[in-house]
């Protein structure tokens, strides 16, 4: 997750950048291009290390599935994983950027370096927060523990910019980057959870409803900040971005109280 984030560094000051010379089109065919390389590189320079063919009939596959839907345990974590990497997914892949421009008044150039100073923080809380669950799980604390401390701060952030800390918006944005990354141990949780038969699969199934989830949060903040007409043309009412914070903050509350009641 450390080495994915640094791809969202290239879609922040870096894009800003190519783009003072560039057009949206150029910058598509040089991503194309790269990643094409890098395809190539991988293709020809990874040895490949043939495993034997794992004889499973698709009935094995849909009782997999199955097994994997009807676990408690695996229902009692995605409410509370799904919801914030949904909200941390939605906001920092779309609406970051607005909301600087129509809360803290920046301009172009000061949203983009905005924007990578909140990857930054994703990558440092990436290695941060893994290296803090590693040093616990030798400890006798899971991985989950620490997921679940990580996640209420992740809330908590949202409860204050809420409140438009306009003064201290990047501090507060950046504090949200790094603690959004603490719902990833819930992929750790959950391999640990299950066999290693199935812990693929119950990982998929988790990344699966985050990425769907996610699409409908998205869809769903800007669906709410529309209903808030701003007198300013480009741009969105403070009240919208309220609204949607209080939304998110309260669902998320409840998937992570969800958790707590069902600890046994």
């Amino acid at each position: 997750m450390t080495a994915g984030g640094l791809g969202v560094l290239f879609a922040s000051s870096a894009t800003a950048w190519l783009l003072e010379t560039l057009v949206w089109r150029d910058l598509f065919w040089i991503l194309a291009i790269a990643t094409l390389l890098v395809a190539i590189i991988i293709f020809f320079a990874v040895p490949d290390k043939p495993l034997p063919a794992e004889q499973v009939d698709l009935t094995s596959h849909i009782g997999g599935i199955f097994h994997i839907f009807s676990d408690r345990y695996f229902w009692r974590i995605i409410p509370v994983a799904v919801s914030t990497q949904a909200a941390a997914l939605a906001l920092i892949g779309l609406w970051t950027g607005p909301w600087f421009r129509d809360i803290a008044g920046f301009n172009e150039t000061e949203v983009a370096s905005s924007l990578l100073l909140i990857a930054v923080s994703m990558i440092i809380g990436y290695v941060v927060i893994g290296n803090i669950a590693y040093y616990f799980s030798k400890r006798g604390i899971n991985s989950m523990t620490v997921a679940l401390v990580g996640m209420t701060a992740f809330i908590l952030t949202q409860v204050i910019l809420a409140f438009h800390p306009v003064y201290f918006a990047r501090s507060i944005w950046m504090l949200f980057g790094f603690f959004s990354t603490s719902s990833i141990l819930t992929y750790a949780a959950l391999s640990q959870r299950f066999s290693s038969h199935y812990a693929g699969r119950a990982n998929t199934a988790l990344n699966f409803l985050v990425f769907v989830v996610g699409f409908f949060t998205q869809w769903g903040i800007g669906a709410v900040i529309d209903a808030f007409p701003s007198e300013n043309v480009g741009s969105y009412a403070s009240e919208g971005y309220q609204h949607v914070f209080i939304y998110l903050i309260v669902v998320q509350a409840i998937c992570l109280g969800w958790y707590a009641l069902n600890r046994r």
